[in-house]
């Protein structure tokens, strides 16, 4: 019996399995909550690189928000034709 394993970097999520996801509103929240906290030095480039990621995130849902309102602005509009 044999398999093959594929590169998986570490800290990275494996988007194959069903792993929960974070609402644009929680991510909005660590953001605000990072954003309001203090921090010692020596988590300063760990909270860095954690924000820099959240906020790619954020980027990112609402570029999808935003697609998924023209898809369905577009497929309102298809229906009101017929």
């Amino acid at each position: 019996m044999s398999f093959k394993v594929g590169y998986i970097e570490t800290g990275m999520v494996d988007l194959k399995r069903d792993l929960p996801s974070l609402s644009i509103e929680e991510i909005h929240f660590l953001l605000t909550f990072i954003g309001e906290s203090t921090f010692k030095g020596k988590d300063m480039q760990r909270i860095i690189t954690l924000t820099e990621k959240l906020d790619k995130m954020y980027q990112m849902q609402i570029e999808i928000n935003q697609e998924q309102e023209k898809t369905d602005l577009s497929n309102a509009i298809r229906k009101f034709k017929q």
